[in-house]
């Protein structure tokens, strides 16, 4: 009943191994059969062959190699570290490369804008004084015009009172005329009403 349960796991050149199936409920106790074991290998040793066996290191020996591999250490670190320096330095160039190209565009630019700005400013400083120079023109012209518009009532009013008074004059003339003419009539006597 065991043996049937057995089966063979791995072959190896020291014997078999099995394995035991318990699931099966025929069997309350099962026995494992011991390893099947082949005739072992002889292992000669190194005096034997002529083989001179290693020697073990020294103190000094072992503290020379752990030295010398500190060292290499070291060397490594401060390797990495001046490479590490290295990178960060042309980092740093190049980024104060590109501020400095940033800040020679920007300054470029804002140059472009001030010339841009200041010709649009003599444009309309320019415009502005036309503008002004038209409308004081105007208002010349205007003024010269009132002037002679004024000077043109003048003349007609002086003309028109010059009218008047000449007719007035002749007009009194004509009347005291008369009065001199009635009054030598009456014989010179000037009591008449006009």
């Amino acid at each position: 009943c065991v043996m049937d349960m057995m089966m063979p796991l791995n072959e190896t050149t020291q014997g078999v191994a099995f394995s035991v199936n318990f699931s099966g409920g025929n069997c309350r106790r099962a026995l494992v059969p011991k390893r099947l074991e082949s005739p072992r290998k002889v292992v000669r040793s190194p005096q034997d062959e002529g083989i001179t066996p290693p020697r073990t290191p020294t103190k000094d020996e072992v503290a020379m190699r752990a030295k010398d591999r500190n060292e290499k250490r070291s060397a490594a670190v401060a390797n990495l570290h001046q490479h590490l320096r290295e990178l960060q330095q042309s980092k740093r160039s190049a980024i104060e490369a590109a501020t400095s190209q940033a800040a020679e565009k920007r300054s470029a630019m804002l140059a472009g804008k001030k010339a841009k700005a200041g010709s649009h400013f003599e444009k309309v400083v320019e415009k502005g004084q036309a503008c002004q120079l038209q409308k004081q023109q105007a208002l010349d012209d205007q003024e010269k015009r009132l002037q002679e518009a004024m000077k043109l009532i003048a003349e007609k009013r002086e003309a028109c009172l010059a009218k008047i008074c000449d007719r007035a004059s002749s007009h009194i003339q004509a009347k005291g005329e008369g009065v001199f003419r009635a009054a030598s009539q009456n014989g010179g006597n000037l009591d008449h009403d006009f």
